[in-house]
């Protein structure tokens, strides 16, 4: 069992009891698992727990295999191991430097039909993070891709072990690194928020609106109709194709489905979060954010490999 996102975790004893210790004040998951049992997730406060917890895991029935109309197929790492790295764990400079220690404990169905990908571990994936000096202990306990979409979901409780070195130099350079991956990630930006301090950590954060682009759909349209092939634009002077356009073509298909537009006032943290309790703060918007860390650049290796 450990807590969620940290490295406070524990094996139990024969008895099946187990005692975590020196835990960080606020809201943190508790996850139990065991392999043939369903995973027990419990939130709570530490600080307010004054009785021993009493947890009963349930056993975990195999299913049937699903009846889905169009069916599945049952596939293994071999097929989908390299694409799963580049959508789970990604494809940055301190990615690459990460290693999946057990992926045959990985399997996948494929929904060719309805194009998702599901992934699916029994027992926990082991990760190693050369480059942060990390072994993460991860319990997916969902994944799904969307091929349509582009979206992948998951769900999952890491638990992060530090790696042991015995150079002191190795040790620091985990801690730059640790720090650069920190500032202006995800967790930096909420706990900023949350604090009401996005300006002093050095977030700024602009309405994003998404707009279908005209262009794009007229060039879809016109491939459907099949008038890029026939020529045949339905004396429509919009429409004429001329023979050398195909590349033009090509590089309006090639364009993201909407355009962006941004507008230049910044937001306050506090127009779109509110205070729930505590520990807890909610958020409301409308349409996108855009959010940008201005303490830093972008990593040159980033920007190639995303074509920034």
């Amino acid at each position: 069992m450990f807590f969620s996102n940290t490295s406070k975790g524990n094996a139990t004893n024969s008895e099946g009891e187990f005692i975590l210790e020196n835990i960080d004040a606020g809201k943190v998951d508790l996850v139990v698992s065991c392999v043939g049992y369903e995973t027990y997730v419990l939130q709570i406060q530490p600080e307010k727990i004054t009785a021993p917890l009493n947890i009963e895991l349930q056993i975990k029935v195999k299913p049937l295999d699903e009846i889905v109309v169009g069916g599945y197929t049952k596939e293994s790492w071999s097929d989908w191991g390299y694409f799963f790295v580049e959508k789970f764990i990604g494809t940055t400079p301190y990615a690459a430097d990460c290693k999946i220690k057990n992926p045959k404990v990985i399997q996948f169905k494929n929904y060719k039909k309805e194009g998702v990908l599901k992934a699916f571990a029994d027992e926990t994936i082991e990760i190693e993070n050369k480059s942060l000096g990390y072994i993460i202990h991860y319990k997916l306990e969902l994944c799904e891709y969307d091929f349509n979409s582009k979206v992948i979901i998951y769900q999952g409780y890491p638990l992060f072990a530090n790696m042991h070195t015995n150079s002191s130099g190795l040790e620091k350079r985990w801690q730059v690194n640790r720090e650069k991956v920190y500032y202006g990630s995800q967790m930096h930006f909420i706990r900023s928020l949350f604090r009401n301090k996005i300006t002093e950590e050095g977030f700024e954060i602009r309405r994003l609106i998404k707009i279908p682009d005209p262009e794009l759909q007229r060039v879809k349209t016109l491939y459907a109709s099949g008038a890029l092939k026939t020529g045949n634009t339905n004396n429509n002077p919009q429409n004429i194709i001329y023979k050398d356009s195909t590349g033009y073509f090509d590089m309006i298909l090639r364009k993201h489905a909407e355009k962006d537009i941004v507008y230049p006032r910044l937001l306050t943290g506090d127009s779109i979060a509110f205070f729930v309790d505590t520990v807890t703060a909610g958020m409301r918007f409308s349409d996108y954010l855009q959010i940008t860390y201005t303490k830093t650049k972008e990593d040159k290796a980033f920007i190639r490999n995303f074509n920034l």
